[in-house]
């Protein structure tokens, strides 16, 4: 069975607000209305009292448990939150122990955030009937926003619905990312390249205070306000307003309103939209873990291509163009590539496979391994995520190279085998800065170590092919001398088989004349030239 309770507003009372048995749903039921009625009680009252999910797989066991409903051996229940607080939880309860698993946990949650956007609905239906027409578009906008679980689509809902309650110049929708925030989406931005997909950091007094008290806040004229961080100054912004997303009491970022006037919004204003934040951070969630979860498929099959490039071949050059193709085509911030070896012991790394730069020069020029961010990589041994790679790194070959220099943001790994770097693996983005985020980086490190031991394996396999070719070459060598008794013809065949295993341009035997104490050219492959004295 199923039930859902609520904490009566302004006390600690709890209600049933629905229950399901058997497939039919009822307000009310002998057993489980006068089981729980208080914050605290039972495993219902102690998620509400403390905002935690419990799965218990034998009830009967947890000194909390207050029987709502016979012969039940495991519950999963989950609090309900909204703006901050816990509106009610969610139940349900099996007679199998152990019945509810993380995947169950995901659901209920996702049914819980749905919950609280339709109990929150009705509290302001209740609370401000006067509000009707307002209203009637908040409900609007949660159907649109709760429609799709794409995330562009929720995002561009959202500010719509927004433009169509509020009086704003500009909005932009940010998500919380370990200290700072990234700009998500935004609507009538100046310059929206400056903001949308970059990082920004939190520490205004703005967005610490919305942190702190999950509260709205407004600031009447920014240019009175000197702690005020103005991210984009063409915005010409005035009049500002702050409303945290909140999810499961976490703020998980927030929407921001710009005004070119002061004194722009209210608290009416700050209550709609705090109305809509509620709605909002539900379902950016939701699409976000849906977007995830697409991405994570999405991450599986790329890292199956990029199996099937590792064990295609063990040729080293069609190896490193299929890895590096493999990769761009599995981060599609990835506009060009490189994968670069160490190949001497000069201190410098070598292109020796690129995707998406046309110079052949980058072939040619030795990177060094102590500069630039790919060398940097390779030199620490450790992954680097370059949201501004012209402001962050120093650019290598001293400018020389236009496609290098245009580079904006990047991210490369290192290519690590026992411990030792051998070389690097770096993506570029030429379009725009933060281009790529943290998950784009732990798919290139997948990508790296597990390219890392096939490429040296396929470097040691064309080595030992050489090595095989020089032994197989020399025994001919060897063979062919002694089977040849005319001189002439045996220093031909010297020269022939000296200039085919060392891959040589111009080769020749210089012999030494004794009556004039010198040598001369005796035979001569790869250039035509007469016999004569060096």
């Amino acid at each position: 069975h199923a039930a859902i309770r609520i904490r009566v507003p302004d006390s600690d009372d709890v209600r049933l607000l629905a229950f399901s048995e058997s497939g039919q749903i009822t307000s009310a039921h002998p057993l489980a209305d006068e089981a729980i009625t208080t914050v605290g009680q039972g495993l219902t009252g102690w998620v509400i009292k403390h905002g935690r999910i419990i799965n218990s797989g034998n009830l009967q066991d947890d000194p909390r448990y207050h029987q709502t409903y016979p012969n039940m051996r495991s519950g999963l229940y989950v609090p309900i939150w909204a703006g901050g607080r816990v509106l009610g939880c969610i139940s349900v309860e099996s007679a199998q122990p152990e019945a509810f698993s993380e995947a169950d946990e995901l659901l209920l949650t996702t049914l819980a955030s749905q919950t609280a956007a339709a109990l929150e609905n009705a509290r302001l239906f209740a609370a401000e009937r006067s509000r009707r027409q307002d209203a009637e578009m908040l409900r609007r906008a949660s159907s649109a926003l709760a429609s799709s679980l794409d995330l562009q689509t929720v995002l561009d809902e959202l500010l719509g619905g927004l433009a169509q309650v509020l009086l704003f110049d500009s909005a932009t929708v940010f998500v919380r990312e370990g200290e700072n925030v990234r700009g998500l989406a935004g609507r009538g931005l100046v310059s929206p390249e400056k903001i949308i997909g970059r990082l920004f950091p939190t520490a205004d007094a703005a967005t610490q205070q919305m942190w702190e008290t999950q509260e709205p806040v407004i600031i009447a004229d920014v240019k009175e306000e000197p702690q005020f961080e103005d991210w984009d100054p063409d915005q010409g912004v005035r009049g500002w307003m702050g409303v945290p997303l909140i999810v499961r009491g976490e703020t998980t970022g927030y929407i921001s309103f710009d005004s070119l006037k002061p004194d722009a919004f209210s608290e009416s204003n700050a209550e709609m939209a705090q109305a809509f934040a509620i709605h909002a951070a539900s379902a950016i969630e939701n699409a976000r873990l849906y977007d995830q979860m697409r991405r994570r498929l999405n991450e599986l099959e790329a890292l199956t291509k990029a199996g099937e490039a590792l064990t295609g071949t063990l040729e080293l050059q069609p190896l490193l163009e299929n890895i590096l193709q493999a990769a761009c085509q599995a981060i599609p911030a990835a506009e060009k590539g490189t994968i670069l070896l160490r190949e001497d012991d000069h201190g410098h790394l070598h292109v020796r496979a690129q995707v998406g730069y046309q110079s052949e020069r980058l072939t040619e020029l030795p990177f060094d391994e102590n500069r630039g961010y790919s060398g940097r990589a390779f030199h620490e041994k450790r992954p680097l995520l370059i949201h501004d790679s012209l402001a962050e790194y120093e650019i290598p070959f001293d400018k020389k190279l236009e496609e290098v220099n245009a580079v904006q943001s990047a991210m490369v790994a290192p290519l690590i085998v026992k411990d030792g770097a051998i070389g690097a693996i770096s993506l570029d983005n030429a379009s725009r800065k933060s281009a790529f985020d943290e998950d784009d980086l732990r798919l290139l490190v997948l990508f790296a170590s597990s390219a890392a031991v096939v490429i040296e394996n396929a470097r040691l396999f064309d080595e030992a092919r050489r090595r095989a070719d020089e032994f197989a070459g020399l025994y001919g060598v060897a063979r062919d001398l002694s089977d040849q008794r005319n001189l002439d013809r045996l220093l031909d065949t010297i020269v022939e088989r000296a200039h085919t295993l060392l891959n040589a341009s111009v080769s020749g035997i210089y012999r030494y004349d004794q009556v004039r104490n010198d040598v001369y050219v005796a035979v001569n492959k790869g250039r035509p030239s007469s016999i004569g004295i060096r």
